[in-house]
């Protein structure tokens, strides 16, 4: 199971719950976010299956958008990937990438080498001292 068909297991499990035993102290808001995700992912997964051109970008994804490319929230996907179960500073190991800089811009780049996520066509981000996340294009 890729990070995309976990997104969409995990959000399908919490409405289940949600519609099964509403909790009037809740927001409805939450249902609304939780099926808003599994749309974007289901976008997401389609446009990797397809063969889409990808790309990540930090703030610059109308710009690709006009290209042709489809921007994946891979900063986003480290802010979830405990969904996957899985150490990826075990897998940047394996693979030779430092495990001591910035787990938000690594962990992308190890859940792409592990096949979890696409690996994009083109990166775009700004320089940060603990961007990794340009490594994916080398």
């Amino acid at each position: 199971m890729n990070y995309f068909e976990a997104i969409i297991a995990q959000n399908q499990r919490r409405l289940e719950r949600i519609r099964n035993d509403p909790d009037p102290t809740k927001l409805r808001i939450n249902e609304l976010m939780y099926e808003n995700e599994i749309k974007q992912s289901q976008e997401w997964l389609e446009a990797w299956k397809r063969g889409d051109r990808l790309c990540g970008t930090m703030d610059q994804s109308q710009i690709f958008s006009a290209f042709g490319f489809r921007n994946i929230p891979y900063i986003s996907a480290a802010n979830k990937s405990n969904v996957m179960r899985k150490d990826y500073f075990d897998v940047l190991r394996r693979h030779g990438y430092p495990d001591h800089s910035c787990d938000m811009t690594t962990i992308p780049i190890g859940m792409c080498l592990d096949g979890d996520l696409p690996l994009p066509h083109v990166v775009s981000v700004w320089n940060h001292a603990c961007d990794r996340e340009g490594d994916i294009m080398y």
